[in-house]
């Protein structure tokens, strides 16, 4: 997550035009092998608190965001936006999917802790503390691209960003016969 941030603050201080648009994490990351068979089983384990909001926001409204931002670059260039279209807990996405797969089993949500990860995958450790940290500073000032600060209604209202419970039924999660993306 850092070489991200190390990428824009080298940018920024070469001076380009730039625009940064921060995707919190991506919706469709809930829909890999290594999660979605699991949460259709009835069962979302994450670990981060179970009380702490997890930012989201869609690959198609990220791209949906570049354009307009290449549309009106008086208004963007120099800045970093931060996107998130919804922020839960973890205790509300197993909600919205126990919702979303209407006759499954309900989801429940399992905290894992964060340190296993630090002996199976390093960057899989990182992410998970990640997003269970606060926001970092960016070019002198401080940026939201943590979470856990972005306004998701803000920016749905801004930019026409969908919910979680939008991105579920457009993706007809509730359907176990559509395989988990890889």
């Amino acid at each position: 997550m850092d070489q991200k941030h190390q990428v824009e603050d080298i940018l920024a201080a070469a001076g380009l035009p730039l625009t940064c648009l921060q995707a919190s994490l991506f919706m469709e990351e809930l829909w890999k092998r290594y999660t979605r068979p699991a949460i259709l089983k009835g069962t979302f384990a994450f670990a981060m608190p179970p009380d702490k909001p997890l930012h989201l926001v869609s690959v198609k409204d990220m791209g949906r965001v570049a354009a307009q931002v290449v549309a009106a670059p008086d208004e963007f260039v120099g800045r970093a936006v931060p996107l998130a279209g919804d922020a839960l807990t973890p205790v509300q996405l197993a909600a919205a999917f126990s919702a979303a797969q209407r006759h499954a089993p309900p989801v429940a949500y399992k905290h894992l802790p964060a340190w296993p990860f630090w002996l199976l995958n390093r960057d899989l450790y990182r992410i998970c503390r990640f997003y269970s940290t606060q926001a970092r500073t960016a070019w002198g000032m401080a940026t939201l691209w943590v979470g856990y600060g972005i306004d998701a209604e803000a920016c749905r209202a801004r930019f026409g960003l969908q919910s979680f419970a939008e991105f579920l039924e457009e993706t007809s999660w509730g359907d176990a016969s559509i395989p988990p993306l890889s």
